[in-house]
């Protein structure tokens, strides 16, 4: 009897030592995409790591942002399905990363490695072949996709200096969100100004075939070509979710459902002509319709007195590369370099520009000074000619100065008034000062002593030190506002260069890693409405939370408004963030 219990237990003993590594080797790990094959350049695709076992794998997610042809819109969205079927359970964990195509073309998604319960795994590369859309759109003629991308340019010819404006549409006939950039065009080759924009203030209703839309204007931009030449300029690219319902009256729940969504415009062809010849003396470049006011700020002055000659140029076009019109100056009257000041402003789709010349002219000798015409020659495009505004200054009256008159002293300058002899006095007391030796001052006996008292206080220190840093949620927790700041600081420097969408996309990034390192959570992963449950099991007050949560959406709406790149915008942002991080660390 005792054999055969033997003969079981090492039977049973065998069995679970071949059974654990079939267990073990149970788990399949594999990659595809969603659709397989093919996709439009117009809608987004799935990266899908599926991972089956017997049960709920650990999984260290992979890093993945995306490449430079296949940009990262969302995920990674996470799903667990549980089976059981006779007798044994089986455990299906996907992981799901969004993916647009930035352009048409065939691409590869590179092999990812991750671990899977202490092992480590890689993937298979993948290639997806991206077509264009296969929905033809003519702008006003017809629209059959309820939501597109518009982008229209106010003339498809024009000349060398010209400014063109080129204005960019969203049309929706269905309700739409989190609208972002994917791509813009560079504009490296043009002279291109920004103008602003309001969305929501200039959205309109505008009916296209059967369809009613609702337009809103997202970027506006005036292009000046320095050079002739054919161009081509490349789609603008946009992600935003849109309402989805399902269509069957019996569907309650649909009215909530959105989805993300794809939306490219057409290319734009702008051909630019060369300006005619012929163009007359001191021309500088100026193309659009100019006006010429010259002044003196007097008319009368004295012999070496400054006058002030003020020359400004106004009109419809670009100004910023333009000469200042030409001055010939007597030989009986200095002149200096001018002070140029410009200004431009921007109504509508056009650009006004002013820009002033502003001489200093010093009379040598008394008279009357006629000065001489001051002309500014530009092209005007509309009647395809060069034009010429010419003024004339007038007549300055000198004056001889008065006799006797003493020198004016430039601000500044020093004179000497007269002459006085410090003399030396006679030192009292003793000509030298002993200092004692180093050893004899107290500095250094404290010196020598401080360690010995210092040594038990370091110690401790240290110990806690290194528990603390074996405590990795604790240490992240403690370093969570230091980098929230840091990162706010390096935020704060780059507000005027920084590109909107950059910057708003790293203003989100800050509050949503503040609040992971607060709860050690992985940032990646989490979702806005998970934050303000944390915040809210933690118990920050619910102003400070529905502040944060504004605050995140704010960005996400801001990174495709062009008028959020204005400084003043993303300064009042940059402080409403630094105001919450500071709000939250007091409330913990």
């Amino acid at each position: 009897m005792r054999l055969r219990l033997r003969v079981v237990c090492a039977f049973a003993v065998w069995a679970l030592a071949l059974a654990a590594p079939a267990r073990a080797d149970a788990t399949a790990v594999r990659a595809f995409l969603r659709p397989a094959g093919s996709v439009s350049d117009s809608e987004p695709f799935e990266l899908v790591l599926q991972i089956d076992g017997p049960e709920t794998p650990r999984v260290t997610l992979p890093t993945f942002r995306g490449t430079s042809d296949l940009r990262l819109v969302g995920g990674p969205n996470t799903t667990t399905r549980m089976a059981f079927v006779n007798g044994k359970s089986t455990a299906s964990y996907q992981v799901v990363y969004v993916l647009v195509a930035t352009r048409v073309g065939r691409f590869e998604v590179p092999a990812l490695a991750l671990e899977v319960d202490g092992k480590s795994y890689r993937t298979s590369p993948l290639e997806v072949r991206v077509d264009p859309a296969g929905t033809e759109r003519s702008g006003a003629a017809h629209a059959p996709d309820p939501v597109f991308l518009e982008a229209r340019l106010g003339t498809d010819e024009a000349w060398v200096g010209e400014p063109v404006p080129l204005t960019v549409t969203l049309l929706a006939a269905r309700v739409v969100s989190d609208p972002s950039w994917i791509s813009r065009p560079s504009f490296d080759r043009f002279w291109a100004e920004t103008l602003d924009v309001a969305s929501d203030g200039e959205a309109q209703r505008r009916r296209i075939g059967d369809q009613l839309f609702r337009a809103y204007p997202v970027e506006r931009r005036v292009l000046v070509a320095p050079s002739p030449g054919e161009f081509t300029i490349e789609p603008y690219v946009m992600q935003l979710r849109t309402a989805v319902r399902s269509g069957d009256v019996f569907d309650l729940f649909s009215f909530g459902r959105s989805e993300t969504i794809v939306r490219k415009s057409e290319p734009l062809a702008l051909r630019v002509r060369q300006l005619p010849p012929g163009a007359p003396a001191g021309f500088g470049g100026a193309v659009g319709r100019f006006t010429l006011v010259v002044a003196l700020d007097r008319s009368t002055a004295a012999v070496d007195d400054a006058v002030a000659l003020r020359a400004t140029v106004e009109g419809t076009g670009v100004l910023q590369s333009v000469a200042p019109p030409s001055l010939e100056a007597p030989a009986d009257l200095k002149l200096f370099e001018p002070k140029v000041t410009e200004t431009t402003s921007k109504a509508g789709e056009t650009i006004r520009s002013r820009k002033t010349w502003e001489w200093i002219l010093v009379p040598l000798r008394p008279g009357e000074l006629r000065l001489p015409e001051l002309r500014f020659p530009f092209f005007d495009p509309d009647a395809e000619r060069y034009e010429v505004a010419a003024r004339t200054p007038g007549v300055l009256v000198v004056e001889r100065g008065a006799a006797g008159e003493a020198p004016r002293v430039t601000r500044g300058a020093i004179q000497l008034e007269g002459r006085d002899l410090a003399y030396i006095k006679d030192l009292d007391g003793r000509l030298s000062w002993r200092s004692p030796a180093v050893h004899e001052r107290a500095s250094f006996r404290a010196l020598v002593v401080l360690p010995v008292l210092l040594w038990p206080a370091l110690a401790l220190a240290g110990r806690r030190h290194a528990r603390r840093r074996q405590d990795r949620g604790q240490t992240r927790a403690r370093r969570a506002l230091a980098r929230a700041r840091t990162r706010l600081r390096g935020a704060r420097r780059r507000l005027a260069d920084a590109e909107a969408t950059a910057f708003h996309e790293e203003l989100a990034r800050t509050l949503v890693e503040y609040a992971a390192d607060r709860f050690d959570r992985s940032a990646a992963g989490m979702a806005y409405d998970e934050a303000d449950s944390l915040l809210a099991a933690r118990g920050v007050d619910e102003a400070l939370r529905r502040r944060f949560r504004t605050c995140l959406e704010s960005c996400d709406f801001a990174r495709f408004v062009p008028a959020a790149a204005r400084p003043e915008r993303k300064s009042e942002l940059l402080d409403e963030a630094t105001a919450i991080v500071e709000g939250l660390e007091r409330a913990w």
